[in-house]
């Protein structure tokens, strides 16, 4: 029986997706790439903002 860490000896599997989050104060943005595509393109959600007192809109960041 040997008494080794588990997995150290597989290879890494790469992220099927990298996603980038920016909580700003006034704007906030989500983008992500789809590692399984060719060729890498980064995809921004358009994400609910408050664009005025009361008033909530999905914008490009």
């Amino acid at each position: 029986m040997t008494n080794r860490e588990p997995f150290l000896d597989e290879p890494e599997a790469p992220s099927r997706y990298i996603v980038g989050i920016d909580l700003g104060t006034t704007n906030s943005a989500v983008s992500y790439v789809d590692t399984s595509r060719e060729p890498w393109k980064v995809r921004t959600f358009l994400v609910a903002q408050l664009v005025d007192a009361g008033q909530v809109e999905a914008r490009e960041t």
